[in-house]
């Protein structure tokens, strides 16, 4: 998969899950290069800080430096490998 880089960071063109999973806490983001929800999602980075919302059907490409997203509650995620 190649991107575009703009501000020093790769952006992806498209969207192409290869796998569903149901989390039921933490999600291991490391090899991930994005992922989708299909419903609206709490969720914390790194499972420290603010409870934020992840939008259904957005699609969050993953920065260097985040390992873990923690989903309360459980959520499908749809999951874009690198």
């Amino acid at each position: 998969m190649t991107g575009i880089v703009k501000n020093g960071m790769q952006a992806i063109q498209g969207f192409a899950p290869n796998r569903l999973l149901n989390i039921q806490t933490s999600l291991d983001v490391s090899t991930v290069l994005a992922i989708r929800v299909p419903v609206d999602a709490p969720y914390q980075i790194n499972g420290v800080g603010a409870t934020v919302t992840m939008l259904a059907g957005s699609v969050t490409v993953i920065n260097s430096g985040i390992s873990t997203y923690l989903f309360t509650p459980a959520v499908d995620v749809e999951i874009m490998d690198e």
